[in-house]
């Protein structure tokens, strides 16, 4: 039987434009969205959080590159907007995404 795996930056650190970690204290795994039809959409993209340095708080999610599914976008986009990091934290993070129906090893 097939999993699904979603993956994302779940290990809590992601890299800031100055190249400097930004721990996340707070990160909630993204779902895996189905198709109407039941199917799955696979794709990777890439999107950028803005985070209030203060709070650590995230204030609004963009794409900088799409999953290739408004499905998956939206999700990434949800999800990520949950996250929370360590304040002091830079006030731009990237945030890589997989979705995609691979079996676990």
């Amino acid at each position: 039987m097939r999993s699904l795996i979603v993956i994302a930056l779940l290990i809590a650190v992601a890299l800031c434009e100055t190249e400097a970690k930004c721990l996340a204290i707070y990160a909630p795994p993204p779902k895996y969205p189905a198709l109407a039809n039941g199917q799955r959409s696979e794709g990777k993209g890439l999107f950028i959080c803005r985070i209030d340095v203060t709070t650590g708080w995230v204030k609004s999610v963009s794409i900088a590159k799409s999953t290739g599914s408004a499905i998956l976008d939206a999700e990434a986009i949800r999800c990520f907007s949950q996250w929370r990091f360590r304040s002091g934290c830079a006030p731009d993070v990237k945030m890589p995404i997989t979705f995609t129906n691979k079996r676990k090893t």
